[in-house]
């Protein structure tokens, strides 16, 4: 770790990086400042400088965009301070739309002699797997027989199921998209918004579809 003490009127004019000099103890600001040419110096703590350094004039602070949490975080003092909390809001909000529709879109891997098949959520899927259900209940009402059909998942495979079978399956998929969207609003209606991640939104996704199945 170490202190470096930058040019501001460089980055401000030119967006170029001067360094004054770097120091494995941190030294003063405003006493470091007083040296001849090093008025304008800020610091910036870290192992190296990033190339993505970034001054911010209202708080006289520079720090890597990397880091910076959100758009509307601010780095005042060593600490990352939300700026504007319903902005920061509404930012948390879209990654956790873009996280659900990216778990929409896959579907969910379901369980056949022990081997996980994918199956997709989409329209079409639905339709599909309605019109299946409806048309093995119709041949037992009609008919009573117990017709079994072969239903294909997303990698080819073909499992051979019956109306318990396939209506299985659908009440699973229906659990899931429950699960998505009961997700959702979990993580929207937090008391203090966060950003968060894919794994965090399954892990929470898995635990209420169990509390959904009574698993």
């Amino acid at each position: 770790m170490k202190y470096y003490y930058i040019s501001r009127n460089h980055m401000i004019d030119s967006n170029t990086i001067v360094v004054y000099d770097a120091f494995d103890v941190e030294v003063n600001l405003i006493a470091y400042r007083t040296g001849q040419g090093k008025e304008d110096a800020i610091q910036y703590i870290g192992d190296f400088i990033p190339n993505d350094l970034i001054y911010d004039e209202e708080n006289d602070v520079v720090f890597s965009e990397g880091d910076r949490p959100s758009p509307f975080h601010v780095f005042i003092k060593g600490t990352w301070i939300i700026k504007d909390k319903e902005k920061y809001k509404e930012y948390c909000n879209e990654e956790v739309n873009r996280i659900k529709a990216e778990i929409l879109e896959y579907g969910f891997d379901y369980l056949v002699d022990d081997v996980p098949h994918r199956q997709r959520c989409r329209d079409k899927d639905i339709a599909y797997m309605v019109a299946t259900v409806t048309g093995l209940q119709l041949a037992k009402q009609i008919f009573n027989k117990d017709v079994v059909k072969k239903w294909y998942f997303e990698d080819d495979f073909g499992a051979d199921m019956n109306l318990t079978g396939i209506g299985t399956l659908m009440l699973y998929g229906m659990n899931f998209i429950q699960s998505v969207f009961d997700t959702e609003s979990f993580f929207k209606n937090l008391e203090e918004p966060r950003i968060i991640t894919k794994f965090e939104f399954e892990n929470k996704r898995k635990e209420i579809h169990r509390q959904l199945v009574g698993a």
